[in-house]
């Protein structure tokens, strides 16, 4: 960032994940497709006669990768992987990750 402050502003404001996805959206280190996040498909699906099975959020260990655009970030990562990567399957769907996962029958 240009030093003012602004990137520490940032880093309180999100978590470090959302973080890692600001600094990887800086052109330097290439740039990122639209994203548009949404909460809910249940909308949608009934709108489209789909039986909605299904809907959950996915991906949270994947969602670390975003960490690897923050320097010096490795340790944080590992650290938080071995300890979501411990919790029972309960515990962890209370972590959702960055994906959405929708399945229905048409």
């Amino acid at each position: 960032m240009n030093g003012d402050g602004n990137a520490e502003a940032i880093g309180r404001e999100h978590d470090l994940t959302g973080w890692g996805k600001l600094m990887r959206s800086i052109p330097v280190h290439g740039h990122m497709a639209l994203e548009m996040p949404v909460l809910s498909l249940k909308e949608q699906f009934r709108l489209a006669g789909i039986r909605l099975m299904e809907e959950r959020g996915i991906g949270f260990v994947e969602s670390l990768d975003f960490l690897d655009f923050i320097p010096g970030s490795g340790g944080w990562k590992e650290s938080i992987r071995l300890w979501y990567t411990g919790l029972e399957k309960k515990e962890q769907r209370l972590f959702p990750g960055y994906l959405l996962l929708a399945h229905g029958i048409v």
